[in-house]
């Protein structure tokens, strides 16, 4: 019974992350990653900004107290990774890097209506 019970709750994570809609990153954005060096979901991302090679600020939140209570300040938590856009937090590796991987494959590709 308790089998079933983790399968349903992995089933609707499944679920809601498949739905969950990352948002467009504007190609003129301010980009800054609060991160830490340390954790491994920062850098799964910063692997991805240095493959994609992207410019984007970096904000160490374990070193700089005044970095965290930005971050806190912005969303109201302190998790990292955090990639602001223009002011806006996107959390969780995952999303971050699919976000950033759609910006850099549209700021690699012609414009269609140019």
């Amino acid at each position: 019974m308790l089998k079933q019970w983790f399968q349903r709750i992995r089933q609707h994570l499944l679920q809601s992350q498949a739905q969950k809609p990352v948002p467009e990153i504007p190609a003129e954005a301010e980009l800054i990653l609060y991160k830490f060096d340390a954790c491994p979901f920062c850098r799964r991302v910063m692997k991805k900004v240095k493959e994609l090679q992207l410019n984007i600020e970096y904000k160490d939140t374990k070193n700089s107290p005044q970095n965290r209570q930005d971050l806190y300040q912005i969303g109201g938590k302190t998790q990292v990774p955090c990639l602001l856009i223009n002011g806006q937090p996107l959390y969780e590796s995952k999303d971050i890097n699919h976000a950033l991987q759609i910006y850099a494959d549209r700021l690699s590709s012609p414009s269609k209506s140019a």
